[in-house]
């Protein structure tokens, strides 16, 4: 596990991105914009989990992805799954495009 702000503070989200592809790791984030990159921008992941969980709540995010990759951890490379204090929702990724 690497925990970016500390250790990567200086990469880009595409950055953030390739290396989760060629670590193999899975990224665990409350920014959306991982998720434009994906799905807008064509770009490779190898999963991601986007934590919806308000900030009232804060206190309830660390159980709540503990108990997402206890559980559901298979599930989660190759999917974008979304976590909530009451819901789990997991889709897969879109393929990248073929390189030319």
């Amino acid at each position: 596990m690497i925990y970016v702000a500390a250790e990567m503070s200086s990469l880009t989200d595409s950055d953030i991105l390739r290396h989760s592809v060629d670590a193999q790791q899975i990224i665990v984030t409350e920014d959306r914009d991982f998720c434009e990159l994906v799905f807008r921008d064509a770009k490779p992941a190898y999963g991601i989990v986007l934590v919806r969980i308000d900030h009232r709540h804060r206190h309830e995010k660390a159980e709540r992805v503990r108990y997402l990759f206890m559980v559901h951890g298979t599930e989660l490379p190759h999917s974008i799954t979304t976590l909530t204090r009451t819901n789990i929702r997991t889709r897969p990724l879109p393929k990248p495009p073929e390189a030319d």
